[in-house]
């Protein structure tokens, strides 16, 4: 008690005022939009992604500039990541952006592993076997692409 001030306050609580700049807690229908907008641009890439993995597959030397395009596309991967996670999940969202940020993390990880098989520090004959075996993003390519669909449908049933 004899730390308050003359107005029955603690003058420690004045050095750490609770936070104001919060943004406010987004709606079902605003989560939505911003999950459909990072879902919509992952699959804009997805053909990038594919062009990359399967040039890192190819035979022989793979060009510098094939890991140009790699950090560019996985970069962008990597900001959707981000956004999905900064993103507050409203409601019965949690789920969707759960399985989002799966479906992202995967892309991303496969164009990074797609270049270290071509660019490895010690090339061996299992590295460049599972090299030569890439073939693109594989099914959860459709899985991101579906599950756009669904936020779509979602968004357009919450408006």
């Amino acid at each position: 008690m004899d730390r308050l001030d003359d107005e029955g306050t603690d003058p420690m609580v004045r050095l750490w005022p609770q936070r104001r700049d919060r943004p406010p807690k987004a709606t079902v229908w605003e989560t939505l939009v911003t999950f459909s907008g990072i879902a919509d641009r992952a699959v804009e890439l997805q053909f990038d992604a594919d062009a990359v993995i399967c040039a890192c597959a190819q035979p022989g030397e793979t060009p510098p500039s094939v890991a140009k395009e790699a950090y560019r596309v996985a970069s962008e991967y990597n900001r959707l990541v981000s956004w999905t996670l900064d993103s507050p999940a409203a409601g019965s969202t949690e789920n969707l952006r759960s399985e989002l940020i799966t479906l992202l993390q995967y892309h991303l990880i496969m164009v990074h592993h797609a270049v270290r098989f071509a660019f490895p520090k010690y090339r061996t004959e299992k590295s460049e076997q599972l090299r030569l075996g890439m073939t693109g993003l594989g099914a959860m390519a459709a899985e991101l692409r579906a599950t756009r669909e669904h936020i779509d449908m979602l968004r357009r049933q919450s408006e």
